[in-house]
């Protein structure tokens, strides 16, 4: 009896196997989907107010209220890479993927925008040396240092100059 079970057991494991077509279902504790696609968790964190995600990086940040006509929509922290402490404070305006304001510890550039852009350009603002990166007459991304902090803005549709130049000259 004890034999057959075994050999029931091995029967339903081996059709399973096969249903399966070598996929690895979703897991919530390594979010591995399937072969070739594997999920990193999200290392952001949502926040009801800015003081909170202050509170939680350990630094302050200082944002316009509105960019370009668009209120703060999402405000966020993300871990750093060993997990321990938050690192960088997101702030995004309208929807999610409209505008958004980022300030991070270190020197690197932390705006997340890798794109090709036909103009690259450099602004002092303010004694501030900014890179910016945009198409015709629009910035779509601005990145600077300042006091041991990175700072970005990423913009989906584009600003104009005069936006971005208000936005840094109040982001701190």
């Amino acid at each position: 009896m004890k034999k057959l079970m075994i050999l029931v057991v091995c029967a339903v494991m081996a059709v399973c196997l096969a249903a399966c077509e070598g996929k690895v279902e979703p897991s919530a504790k390594t979010g591995v989907v399937g072969e070739e696609n594997v999920q990193i968790p999200s290392p952001f964190v949502v926040f009801k107010t800015l003081a909170e995600a202050e509170e939680a990086a350990g630094f302050e940040m200082t944002v316009p209220e509105s960019m370009d006509g668009k209120q703060q929509s999402l405000i966020q922290a993300a871990k750093s890479s060993e997990g321990d402490s938050y690192d960088m404070i997101q702030v995004f305006y309208g929807s999610e993927s409209e505008i958004c304001i980022r300030k991070g510890k270190g020197s690197e550039d932390i705006s997340g925008n890798y794109e090709e852009y036909q103009k690259s350009t450099s602004l002092d603002i303010n004694g501030i040396k900014v890179s910016a990166r945009g198409n015709d007459e629009k910035i779509y991304v601005a990145v600077w240092t300042d006091g041991g902090y990175t700072y970005s803005i990423d913009a989906q549709g584009g600003l104009d100059t005069d936006t971005v130049t208000a936005a840094i000259a109040e982001v701190r």
